[in-house]
């Protein structure tokens, strides 16, 4: 799931309140599946080819109906699916902003000897998926 650093009122850097960013997200969806003649199933059918893993047409009546925000894979993958940018998706001034206040990432020790750590940078989506592509391998281990 995508977070957002809310400001002041609620709102993201962008200014968009969080459930606008979600309305948002489905008139994009809505309209370019139907550009493209394609229903729900099938968008999640076209999805699921390019993320590699099923994304279920139940996912996607959620994005449509603007109940919930899809994780970055699946936001990714119908992007791909609808050959689009996320940013044609999502507003980019929607997208989850950086925690200016704080430093870029810290590190905190745990007693077992590993570290948690904790990161607010702006990166690209590639890269945000790289650094995650990461951390699950570390879980698996």
């Amino acid at each position: 799931m995508l977070y957002y650093n809310l400001g002041p009122g609620g709102k993201t850097q962008g200014g968009m309140a969080p459930e606008a960013v979600l309305r948002a997200l489905a008139t994009n969806l809505q309209r370019r599946a139907i550009d493209k003649g394609w229903n729900q199933s099938e968008l999640a059918r076209q999805a699921s080819l390019h993320s590699g893993k099923r994304i279920g047409r139940d996912s996607i009546s959620n994005y449509y109906r603007g109940r919930n925000m899809p994780s970055p894979g699946h936001l990714k993958a119908m992007a791909a699916a609808l050959g689009c940018e996320i940013t044609d998706l999502v507003p980019s001034g929607a997208l989850p902003s950086v925690d200016r206040d704080r430093p870029p990432w810290r590190m905190e020790p745990t007693e077992n000897g590993r570290v948690n750590i904790h990161v607010s940078a702006a990166v690209e989506f590639d890269t945000a998926q790289k650094i995650l592509a990461l951390l699950r391998e570390e879980e698996e281990e």
